[in-house]
């Protein structure tokens, strides 16, 4: 697992790590190359967090009183949200303080790339591979701008795929329309192993976004 053990992580720093994620390579011509980095560092350099911290998954802290986290996600006491500088071997929690059945090492190392090209008819075609994915665990491909989200798909049937035992994935996805400048793919990892068509489930607790890139 990659982390900064940082005390305080300066903009740059955070940009810096988040440069050397791994690139596609080998794509058409005509095909864009776009890498996934892990949600909490992204989400950290974007509000200018202190720390790496991620907003979906917690850890236990046995002195922390209940209260609202990131995004608004309310936790149980004797919990906070997990910081990528933290003991990698840490069990992952939900916001109910319920075991995520992984570790943070397993949690963070997740890593994957994608090739973003034309469709016929004005779409764009979206072809991404993973590593490291918690095995055998159900993700969907969401797509975020601004503050709406909505399945890469459009309609949520054909968004979603299970990981490898070896936690290695693999997806085609057509977007119904061209992609956003700035947009970001969202991975998420669905705890309950269900998915919920449009909606990404209830963050923090069945959702929880473990990898972004973002629409050059």
């Amino acid at each position: 697992m990659k982390a900064l053990r940082l005390g305080t992580v300066p903009a740059v720093a955070l940009a810096a790590w988040l440069a050397s994620a791994p690139v596609a390579a080998q794509v058409p011509a005509d095909a864009v190359a776009l890498s996934f980095v892990p949600y909490a560092a992204a989400f950290s350099l974007e509000t200018r967090q202190s720390e790496l911290v991620d907003p979906l998954v917690f850890v236990l802290a046995p002195h922390a009183p209940p209260g609202t986290g990131l995004l608004g996600i309310a936790h149980l006491p004797g919990i906070r949200n997990a910081r990528m500088t933290d003991d990698p071997m840490q069990p992952a929690l939900d916001a109910n303080g319920k075991p995520l059945g992984f570790d943070l090492q397993h949690w963070f190392a997740a890593t994957g790339v994608a090739e973003l090209g034309g469709d016929p008819g004005g779409r764009d075609r979206v072809t991404a591979r993973f590593t490291n994915l918690i095995a055998n665990g159900r993700y969907s491909l969401f797509l975020s701008h601004g503050p709406g989200f909505a399945p890469l798909d459009g309609g949520g049937r054909a968004n979603s795929f299970t990981a490898a035992p070896d936690g290695t994935g693999a997806i085609a996805v057509i977007s119904p329309a061209p992609l956003a400048h700035g947009a970001t793919l969202q991975l998420v990892f669905h705890s309950d192993r269900t998915d919920h068509a449009q909606q990404r489930g209830e963050i923090g607790i069945y959702a929880h976004v473990q990898l972004t890139a973002t629409i050059p």
